[in-house]
């Protein structure tokens, strides 16, 4: 397990999330956990990185106006927190 795999699975048990995940600049994302209803590779298809250059905090995703449609897409997903790691030119959610 690489840094930013087991960073990840920290994350997401202090959060007390389902999962956890990062996307690049480059397009690669990198997840732990699942999600009930959520298959990573339909998910990540929609996700950029241009997307998640802000810090932000979606507490309805279905019914927030201003959420990335990579989140309001699944039905699964209820809130989400996005933050950028410039020093890895990622953001967390």
């Amino acid at each position: 397990m690489g840094k930013l795999e087991a960073a990840l699975k920290v994350a997401k048990s202090l959060m007390r999330m389902p999962c956890a995940g990062l996307v690049f600049q480059d397009g690669r994302v990198l997840y732990s956990g699942e999600i009930s209803g959520l298959k990573w590779t339909d998910f990540s298809r929609g996700l950029s990185y241009s997307q998640l250059l802000s810090s932000s905090r979606f507490l309805d995703v279905q019914n927030a106006p201003s959420v990335p449609l990579a989140f309001s897409n699944f039905p699964c997903l209820s809130s989400v927190i996005v933050e950028p790691l410039a020093c890895y030119r990622a953001s967390f959610f």
